[in-house]
């Protein structure tokens, strides 16, 4: 995972996601099938890091807003 981690971080830069920032320059983490599994695990990982805005995708919404939380 650190090696995606650094892989994103050089990418980061070529995405246009400022009408979604908060104000940090934080750059965005995308995690699909967040709700459970290796998704829910990867979106845990990202948030302990706290080096990025995460976008939390997902079928379930219920799943998701409880994965938010917990996050």
């Amino acid at each position: 995972m650190i090696r995606f981690l650094e892989s994103y971080r050089e990418r980061a830069g070529k995405c246009n996601l400022s009408q979604y920032t908060d104000g940090t320059a934080k750059p965005w983490a995308i995690v699909t099938g967040a709700s459970e599994g290796i998704g829910r695990q990867f979106a845990g990982d990202i948030a302990a890091d706290g080096l990025f805005n995460i976008a939390l995708v997902s079928r379930s919404n219920e799943k998701m807003q409880k994965v938010k939380d917990v996050i």
